[in-house]
């Protein structure tokens, strides 16, 4: 069994109106940030798939997307706690998502993903320290898990037997546009989980 699909989707939302507290602290400081901002807009290319091989046993999916974000709404630091909001002409997204679940027995299964993300801004921002190139605000550049998950029904009085150890992982996440933010670590996280499930009640250390 195989699935291959191709897509193409745009997508928008309304503008919306500068804050009056920024408009004011801009002006003060002499910037010139605009009373209201456009519409922004997003067209977004696709290429992907299913498949299922091995007797079903492993079923793979995986994709390859572009998008093209324009006139997006981007935060601009006025103060260490205060922004205000301006257009930016656009940002550029591409990116790369793979999975796999594989039945290792009749009670144990293997799941696995992967998602790969390249996004910058195609300008330079006047005022900012957004430079092009730069990396949007909380993008990881790279998140994958894995996991290993057992469940075996009836296993005892009634109950089934269920079991689950994983990890995961997300690459660290930066903002240019503030001179006071402090990038997010890469963060790792192991998590195992071990119980018994019925219908009505379940019990579970994790």
């Amino acid at each position: 069994y195989a699935m291959f699909y191709t897509s193409a989707a745009r997508g928008f939302r309304g503008g919306q109106n500068q804050p009056a507290v920024s408009a004011q602290i801009a002006q003060m400081q002499g910037l010139d940030l605009p009373a209201s901002l456009p519409s922004d807009s997003i067209w977004t290319y696709e290429l992907g798939g299913k498949m299922e091989l091995f007797d079903t046993r492993l079923t793979l999916e995986g994709a390859i997307y572009h998008s093209e974000w324009s006139d997006p709404a981007q935060r601009f630091q006025l103060t260490d706690s205060l922004n205000g909001l301006m257009a930016v002409e656009g940002i550029d997204v591409s990116g790369l998502e793979v999975s796999a679940i594989y039945d290792v027995t009749e009670f144990l299964t293997a799941n696995a993903s992967l998602s790969l993300v390249d996004a910058e801004y195609t300008s330079d921002i006047p005022g900012s320290n957004i430079s092009a190139g730069d990396t949007p605000e909380n993008v990881s550049d790279v998140t994958a898990s894995a996991s290993l998950n057992y469940f075996q029904p009836e296993f005892a009085w009634g109950y089934g037997l269920f079991g689950r150890l994983g990890v995961s992982y997300t690459s660290d996440r930066g903002n240019p546009a503030y001179d006071t933010f402090i990038n997010g670590d890469a963060l790792t996280m192991v998590d195992g989980r071990v119980g018994l499930e019925g219908d009505r009640y379940g019990i579970f250390v994790f």
